[in-house]
């Protein structure tokens, strides 16, 4: 369950920008939140917030969260050990479920790739900047933390039907839902496989949705079965 803590001014700011309807204050707060898939640990009125996601070494997927006030590539992964950084590019289509990472997807052009400027591979770079709600793959030759500031991401939320989305959640960092009670109120989520990276292997697998949970600032493979603008579990307090 996230709670949004929002002071009432600024949830009024947000009705103006995304107009609801003529309905009760509460109502328009609820269904503005929703639109927007706030995170419960973001102030919607905060001038910049700091995102720190752990990755360790080998292969890792990563949901940001924030747009980085310098989001070239290069700067958000500055003095980090990355081998390379891999986004899918195409929002209208499925994404291409690969089962195993032991080999960089080199041969699907959905995939852009960003190589660290004294990489072999540096030439072969298409991806150039980072931004907030989308997932990426970031292979790293050593463990580290990135650490992002900028202004919250507020994108709607948009699943490709009936097929696999290689998304993340925003979650709270002391409240790690499992994948069963995040997606019980969805009906195109709930009781749908979900995928989680294996680091080490750098092989995909299906979690056990009683039992595994959520993190803050990771990506998995979740299918949706129809149509879906779920953003996951909210509550206005």
């Amino acid at each position: 369950l996230l709670r949004v803590k929002t002071p009432l001014p600024c949830v009024k700011a947000v009705c103006r920008l995304k107009p609801v309807g003529i309905m009760p204050l509460a109502n328009r707060i609820s269904a503005v939140c929703l639109l927007l898939g706030l995170a419960a640990t973001l102030s919607v009125c905060a001038q910049t917030v700091t995102q720190i996601i752990p990755l360790t070494t080998g292969w890792n997927t990563i949901w940001v969260e924030v747009e980085p006030t310098n989001n070239a590539v290069s700067s958000v992964f500055a003095n980090l050990p990355v081998e390379s950084v891999w986004p899918y590019s195409d929002k209208l289509a499925p994404v291409e479920f690969i089962q195993n990472l032991s080999e960089e997807p080199w041969n699907d052009p959905g995939w852009r790739r960003w190589f660290p400027a004294d990489s072999p591979h540096a030439i072969l770079t298409t991806l150039f900047a980072v931004n907030a709600g989308k997932a990426y793959l970031v292979k790293m030759t050593n463990a580290a933390s990135l650490t992002s500031t900028g202004r919250p991401g507020l994108k709607p939320v948009s699943w490709v039907p009936d097929a696999l989305n290689l998304r993340g959640f925003q979650v709270t960092l002391g409240s790690r839902p499992t994948f069963a009670s995040f997606f019980a109120a969805s009906g195109a989520h709930a009781g749908q496989p979900a995928y989680r990276l294996d680091s080490a292997s750098g092989v995909w697998t299906q979690v056990t949705p009683t039992v595994d949970r959520l993190r803050s600032g990771e990506a998995y493979w979740v299918y949706g079965q129809g149509a879906s603008t779920y953003p996951g579990p909210l509550k206005i307090k």
